[in-house]
């Protein structure tokens, strides 16, 4: 009965520190503040996962349309910053990305069983590009995670958007 107990007590410490951990590495720091108003496009979201993982388990064409939809939304929030359409030629930046992880998981197993089964989890490489010289500006490592059972798999991406948005607003 002790050993039960000390067990579930060590498993639910491991489960709280590890939210605690931060969910993204910047790579890139923004060297100064964009200046408002600042026109941002959402730009291409490269497949960048192992080129042996089965199509199967990559995510879908709507996935990452949903994670773009993400992105635009996440970044409009944050002030002076606009957001216009992939491809329009007045935007002074470009946010491009990669998928470097990807696991879509089972939103059953979070529900029915729990303790992290079937977690969604994302890693993302999101850069800010200047269109004029096309170099990086802001560059960073974005993972989500989705644990929990009454929460639908896409929210990971909702995440790392809005992590990203938080470091670009700083």
């Amino acid at each position: 009965m002790l050993k039960a107990l000390r067990l579930a007590v060590a498993s639910t410490a491991l489960l709280l520190l590890a939210g605690c951990a931060k969910m993204y590495v910047i790579t890139q720091h923004l060297g100064q503040p964009l200046a408002a108003p600042t026109t941002i496009a959402i730009g291409t979201i490269a497949d960048g996962l192992p080129v042996d993982m089965s199509s199967e388990k990559k995510p879908k064409p709507q996935d990452i349309e949903t994670f773009r939809r993400y992105l635009n939304e996440e970044v409009a929030k944050k002030a002076g910053l606009r957001v216009l359409q992939e491809g329009d030629g007045e935007a002074l930046y470009e946010v491009q990305g990669s998928l470097l992880e990807y696991a879509r998981g089972s939103g059953a197993a979070r529900f029915i069983i729990g303790f992290g089964a079937g977690t969604a989890r994302t890693t993302v490489a999101l850069k800010l590009i200047d269109k004029k010289t096309g170099e990086t500006v802001f560059g960073g490592n974005f993972s989500g995670q989705v644990s929990g059972g009454l929460q639908s798999g896409d929210q990971m991406f909702r995440m790392v958007a809005a992590n990203f948005a938080k470091e670009l607003e700083k």
